[in-house]
Order: C-alpha cells, then sequence, then structure tokens
C-alpha cells in the first residue's frame, strides 16, 4: 500500500511510481493527499488504482462506493508524464487545461457483462517532450451489444426486420454478444419476443420484451381485471427498485392471461 518506484528496465530515463491494494477492503483515503515522491527522471508514470472525481462511465461511483478518491488538481499537481489509471472499467482520457492528455483509464480488456458494452481496447501512449500522443488498439474480437427497439403496433415480421437493421447499424459480428430491449406498445396477449426466435448472425442473444399495452386495452375499473390492475399499477408506483418494478410488470402480464383464461407462459429467465 505504500508507494514504490521502479526504473523501468533499459530505459534510466524512466520510472514507474504505484501503489496497490493489500487486501479486499474498499479504501477510502485519498491517495494523492499526499504527494508521492516524484522520481526526477525525465519521462515519469504514475500507477494508481482507485476513482477520479470526475469520472462519468457507466460504472461512475457514489457516495461510500467511491474507491481511494482523488481530484484532478490533486492529479495533475503531482506533476507525472504520465498516469496510467486502474479501476473503472470505461475508457476515459483525462486532459489538462491545454488540452494535452495527461492519465487516461484504459477499461476492461474484455466485456466482462451486458454493463461493458462496445469495443474494448488497449491505449497505446507516447511521451515526448511538446506532446503526448494516445492511441487505441483493439483487445478484443468480439464485443457486448445492449440495444433498444421500438417495436409499437409492429407484425412479427416486421419486429425482426426492425431488430436486423438495429444490429446492421451497431456493426453487430458473427463473435458478438447482444441483448436486445423490445420496448414501446404491444397489443396485449402479443408475444414480440417470439419473433425473434429466427434471428440469427450473432454468437449469442438475448432479449427482453418491456413493451406495454396501449392505453385504450385497460379495462374499466368497474371489472375484476380492472381492479386488479389498478392495484399492482398502484404498487409500480410506490416501487423504486428497477427489479420491484419489473416483477410487478410480469405479475401484469401473467395476472392478466389468467383473468382471460388463456395459457400462462412465463418468461425466459432475465438478467438484471
Amino acid at each position: 500500500s505504500e508507494w514504490t518506484t521502479v526504473e523501468f528496465p533499459g530505459r534510466p530515463d524512466t520510472a514507474v511510481v504505484g501503489r496497490a491494494y493489500p487486501s479486499s477492503a474498499t479504501p477510502s483515503e485519498r491517495p494523492l493527499a499526499l504527494r508521492p515522491r516524484h522520481p526526477g527522471t525525465r519521462h515519469s508514470i504514475l500507477l494508481l488504482h482507485g476513482s477520479y472525481e470526475e469520472y462519468d462511465g457507466f460504472d461512475a461511483p457514489v457516495g461510500a462506493k467511491k474507491v481511494a478518491p482523488f481530484s484532478r488538481s490533486e492529479l495533475f499537481a503531482a506533476g507525472f508524464s504520465w498516469a496510467a489509471l486502474g479501476h473503472h472499467h470505461h475508457v476515459q482520457i483525462v486532459s489538462d487545461d491545454r488540452g494535452r492528455p495527461r492519465a487516461a483509464y484504459s477499461g476492461c480488456a474484455t466485456g466482462r457483462g451486458l454493463d461493458e458494452t462496445g469495443p474494448r481496447v488497449f491505449l497505446k501512449v507516447t511521451l515526448n517532450e511538446e506532446d503526448t500522443r494516445v492511441e487505441t488498439i483493439s483487445s478484443d474480437a468480439r464485443q457486448v451489444l445492449d440495444l433498444s427497439v421500438d417495436v409499437s403496433e409492429l407484425e412479427s415480421r416486421e419486429i425482426a426486420e426492425r431488430v436486423g437493421a438495429a444490429l446492421e447499424r451497431a456493426s453487430a459480428s458473427p463473435l458478438d454478444i447482444v441483448r436486445i430491449n423490445l420496448v414501446g406498445t404491444q397489443t396485449y396477449g402479443s408475444r414480440a419476443s417470439a419473433a425473434l426466435a429466427s434471428v440469427s448472425g450473432v454468437a449469442h442473444l438475448v432479449v427482453r420484451d418491456r413493451t406495454v399495452r396501449p392505453a385504450s386495452e385497460t379495462p374499466g375499473v368497474r371489472t375484476a381485471e380492472g381492479r386488479f390492475i389498478a392495484d399492482l399499477v398502484a404498487r409500480r408506483e410506490k416501487t423504486v427498485d428497477d427489479t420491484g418494478r419489473r416483477v410487478i410488470d410480469l405479475a401484469l402480464s401473467l395476472g392478466r392471461d389468467a383473468l382471460a383464461g388463456r395459457a400462462i407462459v412465463p418468461p425466459d429467465a432475465e438478467e438484471s
């Protein structure tokens, strides 16, 4: 956990100064509050695992989840040629007021879940006295895609065509892992996800049906179905977490099928 300086092999003009986590405990202290000793070499690399306070990726931490936090001013005041940052999973380059790159998160080299979407890269950083150049190098032949497609009032064939067009726009390849979120309105009793059974061209496809029923299909509150719907909608409005709301949405769909005497077909298991 202490700052350590290591000379770069074969480069006496370069040194790396870094620190690591000694345990699984989440450090909350500010690692740059006391500046690490500068190695005095022409090129100095800071290796730091922690939460940059202006990081704006999808996995940006909040509150107590900030790990070893540090600010922009603390980062630049340390005076290193470059800071190689770790902890967050998406690429973010930090530039100074002159627009010169001074630090970066390279992100995960491969998408580990459906929240780590898009191309994954390594960063190649070239340092010299006048400028710093940052280039990206692909680190994974596949990518994870999370796409939303509006299928309002569409029939099965049209749904498949619209999803196919969305995959094409996203440049989906046969190696990719894709989640399709179907949104918009669909007639009650329809199964929009069933239209995608024949969709191919990717390594793995996950479909989430998030369609809702048109307002005109809502039965009156004097009917059993209408009271059932009103009760669950009221519960949904009081539910703050996404998982709880999704459970209520599923209960609404399956409950209406049961009340109408239709076959009850639970959806496939879903990831959060």
